[in-house]
Order: C-alpha cells, then structure tokens, then sequence
C-alpha cells in the first residue's frame, strides 16, 4: 500500500458518530516509563460528576447525543471515583448513541461487569512493566466470555518483554479476542525516555507483522485511495507500522467528525492539536465548517489516522458519507 491519496473509516460507528476523544483524567495509577509527562502524573485533580455533566452538555449544545460517540482516556479514566455513574449517565439519561473508555484494566472483574451495562466497548490497554499476567490475563478471558466484541485489548509492545509479548498475544488468539498491538514510540517529553523499550529487532518487527490481526481476525477499520486503486486498512496502527501515516499538506476532517478533550477541558479537532483550540468544554466552544490543512509530520493516533482525509479535494469523491450530515 504506497502512493495515498485518500483515507476514510468504512466501520460504521466511525461512519455514522460525531467521535469525541475525551481525556477525562491526567491522573494514572501506572507510571510507564515510555507515557509521556504531558498525558499523566499522580496527583491531578479527579473531576466531580456536575463537571463531567456540564462539559458533555456543552458538547451536546452542537451534536445530538444520539449521534455521539465519546471515547474516555487518560491517564486512567476508572480512577474518577463517579466515573461509571457518569458512563450510566450518558448512555440512559442523555441516551448517547455509543461510549467506551480505555483503561489499564487494573480495576476488579465486577467494577467492569457493572460498567458495561451501560459502556457500548472497554479497550484493555495492556502494559507490561505493571501487568500480572497471570490476573489480566484471567480478569480479560472472563470478561470476553460473557462480553465478547465489548472487550479489545491493545498490546504495548515492549522490546524488553518481548516473550511475555508472544505469550499474551497466543492467549489472545487462542480465545479469538478483538485485540491490536501497538509498537511504543519515542516520546521526547518524557525525561530519561528508555530507548531500550522501542529497540525492536528484525526478528520482532516480523513477528509483528505475522501477529498483528488481519482480515480474517476482525473487521476492516477503513479504506484508502492509492495510485493503484483502493485498498482496505485493517486498522490505524497498520498504517503506523508501515510507515504511512505521513499526511502532512493534507486536507483533513478533524474538527468535522472527529474531536478531542485535554484534561482542562480545551477543545481541538483532534489530538495533535492541529488548527488550534476551539474553545473549552467548561465555557464555550465553536464547531468548524471546513476541513483542516495538516501541518504533522505524523499522524499516531488509530482513530485520528482513519479519520476522512484526502491528499487533494480532487480526492473529496472517495470521502463523501454515506449518511446525512448528523450535527445540529
């Protein structure tokens, strides 16, 4: 897959919701020492149910709460202590069209069999300088046997642990799990960065490409126009993996279907901040009409990656919904 022109999701919940990625909470019980200081410490402040309240009402001031899908990350979003009653809010009150959250999975089995009565998914993100393997694991093949496609696990690989890696992933795969696995990558933020985590070698890297989930494992995430014609996309990661998540110059739908939350409430198109804040969910905010020129020379982020982007607006045909425009 070489020469992109365009990107677009073709899973239908990425098709048919106003995405929002929320980190909820800076605050983590981990500290990896591959997360950036920016995204976590352990001490920020837990927001209060009539915060969390007024920042989504404030959102749904521009989109019908039908027609959200809100994400929640962190740090770890299981540590606010009104958190589930704040996911039970959204899905019965407001009757928001779907929401799931990403945690470490480091809460106790009943904590996530009660949340997902209301949570449309759970993705496990599993970090192998904390995780037991032994009690994740476990905790993670009782919830997929009674939650099925609920439950995805994201696999952190780490070059230092790689043989728990394989080890994981053949659990995974014997018990037909929804997972991915996502390569750490440098962050620079982040002082005494251990390189070593990311050293990956060439006998890794083609592990990677055989275990990471194709087609037969799970659903295409999107498509992508090329020189060559249209090719699926499995999922954001791949494109990350094989280096083509290079959109710079590129008219982008970030700030149109896709939206993201920092921990003080400021508002962006997406996560990397492109175009500036749109205000702040605590006081006002103002949705965009047009897409937006990339100015990244990466795009990491797996949601943000398939999120409708053309090289050209030649390319706008290949990107056109297929359903109405949902926004109020």
């Amino acid at each position: 897959m070489n020469n992109l022109l365009a990107v677009k999701p073709t899973n239908e919940k990425l098709i048919k919701y106003k995405h929002v990625n929320w980190y909820i909470v800076k605050r983590c019980n981990y500290d990896c020492s591959y997360c950036s200081d920016a995204i976590h410490d352990n001490f920020s402040e837990r927001p209060l149910l009539e915060k969390m309240k007024l920042g989504a009402n404030n959102i749904f001031a521009h989109i019908n709460p039908k027609d959200a899908y809100f994400d929640f990350s962190g740090g770890e979003p299981t540590i606010v202590p009104q958190f589930d009653e704040f996911i039970k809010w959204l899905k019965v009150d407001k009757e928001i069209g779907r929401v799931g959250f990403i945690t470490n999975g480091t809460r106790k089995f009943h904590y996530y069999d009660r949340i997902l009565d209301w949570a449309d998914h759970i993705t496990i993100s599993y970090h192998f300088e904390y995780a037991n393997d032994q009690i994740l694991l476990d905790k993670i093949i009782k919830l997929h046997e009674k939650y099925g496609g609920k439950i995805r696990i994201q696999v952190m690989m780490n070059a230092h642990t790689f043989d728990r890696v394989v080890n994981v992933v053949n659990v995974l795969q014997e018990h037909n799990m929804f997972y991915s696995i996502r390569k750490i990558r440098t962050k620079e933020q982040t002082p005494g960065f251990d390189y070593l985590v990311c050293d990956y070698t060439d006998e890794m890297l083609a592990w990677l490409e055989k275990a990471e989930p194709k087609q037969s494992h799970k659903k295409k995430l999107g498509e992508a126009l090329t020189e060559d014609g249209v090719e699926d996309v499995i999922s954001g990661n791949l494109l990350v993996h094989k280096n083509l998540n290079k959109f710079k110059g590129w008219h982008c739908n970030a700030g149109i279907d896709y939206f993201h939350v920092w921990f003080d409430g400021t508002f962006y198109r997406a996560g990397c901040t492109v175009g500036g804040s749109l205000g702040n969910i605590y006081d006002k905010i103002v949705f965009p009409k047009e897409p937006v020129i990339c100015t990244k020379e990466d795009c990491n982020c797996g949601p943000e990656i398939l999120t409708r982007k053309v090289k050209d607006p030649k390319y706008n045909w290949f990107i056109e919904r297929n359903n109405n425009d949902s926004s109020n």
